[in-house]
Formats: C-alpha cells, structure tokens, sequence
C-alpha cells in the first residue's frame, strides 16, 4: 500500500492568486489563505492518506463535481459505488465531519432515498430532501446531494484535479 504525503501537494497560492498558508504537523496540516476582505476558516485535513483513494477520489470530483459555488465543495451522483469512493476521500483526509447530505428524489420516495444513502454512506440524518414530482430518469434510489461549504477545500480540491494528470505518472 502506497501513501502519499499530502503537504507535497498543496499549491502555493489560490487560483485568484492570494498566498496560501499552512501549518504543517507530525499527522494533519492545518490551511488557510488570506484575501483582501478577511480569512477564510482554515481546515485541517490529515497528512498522509492512502495514494489509490486519493487519485480515485480526486479524479471523481474532477469528473463528477460541481463548481457552481465558489465557497462549496459538492458532489452529486446517483451512483453507490461512485459516492462511497468519494466518502472515503473525505474519511481519510479527516474532512467527512464537515459533510452535509441531501437527497434528492421523487415525493414518495423520499423516505426510502435517505435511509438508502444513509445506510450505504454511513451518513447522518440528511438535510431537507429535494423532491420531484415526476421521475425524470431511471434511478430508484435517488440523487445523493455531498457538501462541504470551504472556500479552502474547494481551492485544495481544483489545485488537485488540475494536477492529476503528472500525480498518475
């Protein structure tokens, strides 16, 4: 098994270019950055991580994530596997604690949807579901919504699927 020391890998600066800090320690790593008007939360993420669930879990927000929000880290899939690969990215970089959950799907099933989700993740109670009135596409078990509002990690995570390519070399 192979491990992957992630203060190696952290950028310099944002992509808007303001200068990153980090305090590195024996086990995590504690980021942040400054911008003109305040300081986001800094995060503490662990040092080091299994390099095969990183690469995976990297290339599936990469793939699969949303950028809508520049403050929020987000996955949406209706994929089990895809979703547990990802959870645990999350688990082993320490963050999972800080993920939000919700869940969309049709009225009626809603109920089913998240206990699904929240048996397959080993997720808690998730946030008020999104619900469709008619079904839009095949799917019996809903849309899982994972969130993480971090300016910080979503700036970790772009920096990270931006260097994929040479980190699978």
């Amino acid at each position: 098994m192979c491990i992957i020391d992630i203060s190696e890998i952290i950028p310099q600066k944002t992509s808007r270019g303001d200068e990153i800090i980090r305090d590195v320690g024996e086990d995590s790593i504690s980021i942040t950055y400054v911008r003109k008007r305040g300081r986001p939360t800094a995060f503490k993420i662990n040092r080091r991580i299994k390099r095969e669930t990183f690469l995976i879990g990297i290339a599936i927000w990469a793939c699969e994530g949303t950028r809508r929000r520049p403050h929020e880290l987000e996955l949406s899939n209706s994929s089990e596997n895809i979703a547990k690969m990802y959870m645990n990215l999350l688990r082993e970089l320490g963050i999972d604690k800080y993920a939000r959950f919700r869940v969309q799907a049709l009225e009626e099933n809603v109920e089913l949807c998240e206990n699904f989700w929240e048996k397959k993740l080993g997720i808690r109670k998730a946030e008020k579901p999104i619900t469709h009135i008619r079904q839009i596409r095949e799917n019996s078990n809903g849309v899982v919504n994972i969130r993480i509002n971090s300016t910080v990690l979503r700036e970790l995570f772009l920096y990270w699927a931006h260097i994929l390519p040479d980190l699978l070399q």
